[in-house]
C-alpha cells in the first residue's frame, strides 16, 4: 500500500498543477520539485501504483543531458510539447486517484 507520504506528495504535486502559474512544463516542473524525494519504496505492496509512478519518472528524467544546476527534470520537461507535457500531468494526477481511491 502507498505511503501516507507519498500520499501528501502526489497531493502537493497536483495542487501545483492544477493552481499553479506559467506554462504546463512550469507547473509541472514544480509538481516533480515537491515529489522529489518519493522512490519505489513509497509504493510498494500496490503493484499498479509502483507501474505508474516508475512510467511517470522515466519519463520526467529521460534527457540526461543539461547543467548540473537544471536537473534532468527541467531540461527534460521544458523540452517537452504542450500535448506530452499535459499527458504527463493528467497521469500524475490519475496516480494520486488511484492510492486514494484504494485507502
Amino acid at each position: 500500500m502507498p505511503t501516507a507520504y507519498a500520499k501528501e506528495k502526489l497531493g502537493n504535486a497536483v495542487h501545483s498543477l492544477a493552481v499553479g502559474t506559467g506554462t504546463i512544463q512550469h507547473r509541472l516542473l514544480n509538481a516533480f520539485i515537491s515529489m522529489s524525494a518519493l522512490s519505489d519504496r513509497d509504493f510498494q505492496g500496490h503493484d499498479e501504483a509502483l507501474q505508474d509512478w516508475q512510467g511517470i519518472f522515466r519519463r520526467a528524467t529521460a534527457i540526461k543531458t543539461g547543467s548540473e544546476e537544471d536537473g534532468y527534470y527541467k531540461t527534460t520537461l521544458y523540452a517537452m510539447n504542450d500535448d506530452d507535457a499535459s499527458k504527463l500531468a493528467r497521469d500524475i494526477c490519475a496516480l494520486e486517484s488511484l492510492i486514494d481511491y484504494d485507502d
